[in-house]
């Protein structure tokens, strides 16, 4: 990652999920670190031991990475979904608007795109959203 900043303004890491060795490396050498976190009460704790990791690392790199939670798969009809939104709001986390559980992700990964390459409604919609 060093090697590449030298050479792009942004560069997107995806980690695996959970705290792996792989994860906690890319936490020490990022600027903002992006937490999606799913509307069950286990993706929740999964994101507050992220956080805290995440919190450590900061003491050690005076605030970097910086964090937002981002809700991902809602369905603003379900009870769960509107818990996590409250609950991550209450914590006080920083949270992002959150992505709606929609198809056209799904489409997008399967046909090899993103979604705003994709032209349907559904696919317009998803790319609103981000």
């Amino acid at each position: 990652m060093p090697k590449l900043a030298v050479e792009y303004d942004y560069i997107v890491a995806d980690g695996p999920a959970g705290l792996s060795e792989v994860t906690r490396s890319i936490l020490c050498l990022s600027d903002l670190a992006i937490f999606p976190c799913g509307p069950s009460v286990l993706d929740l704790r999964a994101v507050i031991d992220a956080l805290e990791v995440n919190n450590q690392i900061q003491g050690i790199r005076n605030g970097l990475p910086r964090e937002i939670v981002v809700p991902n798969k809602l369905q603003t009809q379900y009870r769960l979904s509107n818990e996590l939104l409250q609950t991550v709001q209450g914590m006080g986390m920083p949270v992002g608007e959150g992505l709606r559980l929609r198809q056209a992700y799904a489409d997008a990964a399967g046909q090899g795109t993103v979604v705003w390459r994709m032209n349907t409604e559904c696919a317009r919609a998803a790319t609103a959203e981000l």
